[in-house]
């Protein structure tokens, strides 16, 4: 099943968030938006932190993992690809 979720980063950056979940886990995650890393080829190293993960996972898991990376997130932060996270999560449970 796929989970989808768009955040817009308050005076920051648009996080596009796309979870591929089977029995409560997520098997693949891709992270998109109109923000920036530095290095920029980091970004896959981000998304294989969240696969993985249990789609209960709290906010201390989930940023624990993220800041693992050696990345600068430019107008973002680890928090915020959380909270798009749990956005896309709990829109799953909406439907």
């Amino acid at each position: 099943m796929t989970l989808k979720a768009s955040r817009k980063v308050p005076d920051g950056k648009m996080i596009k968030l796309e979870l591929e979940k089977e029995n409560k886990k997520i098997e693949n995650a891709e992270i998109r938006g109109d923000f920036f890393l530095e290095p920029p080829e980091k970004l896959e190293e981000l998304e294989r932190k969240l696969e993985g993960l249990e789609t209960e996972a709290e906010k201390e898991e989930v940023v624990e993992k993220l800041e693992e990376v050696d990345v600068d997130m430019i107008g973002f932060s680890a928090e915020d690809v959380f909270e798009a996270f749990r956005e896309a999560v709990e829109g799953e449970r909406d439907e």
